[in-house]
């Protein structure tokens, strides 16, 4: 009875062996934060480094924007940003998916 539990131990021992060096390995790159193309610049609370960041936005027009803000309080609309110096409709357009206002 003793080299039949070694016998069936060796071949289910064997087997396992087996089928981890061929098993399939998933491995999965998602995360449950958001990739950076998904982040938002809050326009009504960046500092002029981080509007910087944005396309098309240059330390004088993250400068035009906090100064806005200073002076006109919160935008209350993300179309308000058009009202900044230097932000037309083009610009505007271009950041539009990169900002947000809460």
């Amino acid at each position: 009875m003793k080299i039949v539990n070694s016998i069936l131990f060796t071949l289910i021992l064997g087997t396992a062996s087996t089928f981890a060096q061929t098993a399939p390995v998933s491995v999965s790159n998602e995360t449950t934060a958001p990739e950076a193309s998904e982040l938002k610049v809050n326009i009504n609370n960046a500092d002029v480094s981080t509007l910087v960041a944005l396309p098309g936005i240059g330390q004088s027009k993250a400068e035009a924007i906090v100064q806005y803000r200073q002076e006109n309080g919160s935008f209350t609309q993300i179309e308000e940003l058009k009202q900044v110096k230097g932000i037309g409709d083009k610009l505007f357009a271009k950041l539009l998916t990169q900002i947000s206002i809460n």
